[in-house]
């Protein structure tokens, strides 16, 4: 695909907004995720996938060259916590995907990695782009082992990255509010259970 200058991408998008009809992803469908928690001895660690489903318009955008940024994050928060209270612990990072005209390539710089990693298709790229792999959570100092403790996840748009022109229709197109909702996944200490069996 012909590769466009920053200034056209904005037009075009900007341009595309009033358009009827046009698909959207919104808080409910942007991230599915499929991640488990696996209690180690000094932490926790988690493993899985969060699946994205990328506006068309988002999708034209990433293919004429313009980076999108993720961010997601990670919070631990106390049993029977209110839902403003803060959490206990909390971690968050980015991960970016971006398509490459010369090469035709997907290159996508994920958690864990620190520098891009080439990628021939687009479902290939984002399902990298979507990987956990071993990410330590800290345990809390003291839990208590019969209730159990919430690891929330979200991920979404990190608007800041985007072209200043753009940035207004995170707010004003549905199309550009790619935000997942909190997911939650519960964790219960069984420390003591494991000590009482030795």
């Amino acid at each position: 695909m012909r590769h466009l200058t920053e200034s056209t991408i904005c037009f075009l998008l900007l341009a595309g907004q009033l358009l009827p009809g046009m698909a959207c992803a919104d808080n409910e469908t942007f991230a599915k995720y499929d991640i488990q928690v696996e209690q180690e001895q000094a932490h926790l660690t988690l493993r899985g996938d969060i699946h994205f489903n990328f506006s068309r318009v988002a999708l034209e955008a990433l293919d004429n060259g313009l980076p999108i940024t993720l961010i997601t994050e990670i919070e631990l928060v106390e049993p029977g916590a209110w839902p403003w209270s803060r959490a206990i612990w909390e971690k968050s990072f980015t991960h970016e995907i971006q398509y490459h005209a010369l090469s035709q390539q997907y290159l996508v710089k994920s958690i864990q990695a620190g520098f891009p990693k080439a990628y021939l298709t687009l479902s290939s790229a984002l399902k990298a782009l979507g990987r956990i792999e071993n990410l330590e959570v800290r345990k809390p100092e003291k839990s208590d082992p019969d209730k159990n403790h919430i690891i929330q996840v979200r991920t979404g748009l990190d608007s800041e990255k985007l072209p200043i022109p753009l940035r207004p229709l995170t707010y004003l197109s549905n199309s550009w509010r790619l935000r997942g909702n909190w997911q939650k996944i519960y964790w219960q200490n069984t420390e003591r259970e494991d000590a009482d069996l030795r």
